[in-house]
């Protein structure tokens, strides 16, 4: 997926607001992140490439296998380890 100005937002339904298995991309810009209090999956070779438009409070968490697949201006993140 290639968006612009889409908003993410968690409602407690699954466990991960934002789930990229596989080799799926996620690419983005000006994103909006309501994760509330829900992690982000990127799992075996999926890919996070995108900047954020707003986000407000504590680093988003992203459980990951490959860090170097993340890349997001403009947000704070930290892994999740489980």
């Amino acid at each position: 997926m290639d968006g612009s100005l889409v908003t993410f937002s968690g409602n407690g339904d699954y466990p991960y607001f934002i789930f990229l298995v596989d080799q799926a991309v996620l690419k983005g810009r000006n994103l909006q992140f309501d994760p509330q209090n829900w992690p982000v999956l990127v799992d075996n070779d999926a890919r996070l490439v995108a900047n954020a438009l707003y986000y407000q409070g504590a680093p988003l968490e992203i459980k990951c296998e490959h860090p170097e697949n993340i890349s997001l201006m403009g947000i704070k993140w930290t892994e999740r380890k489980e």
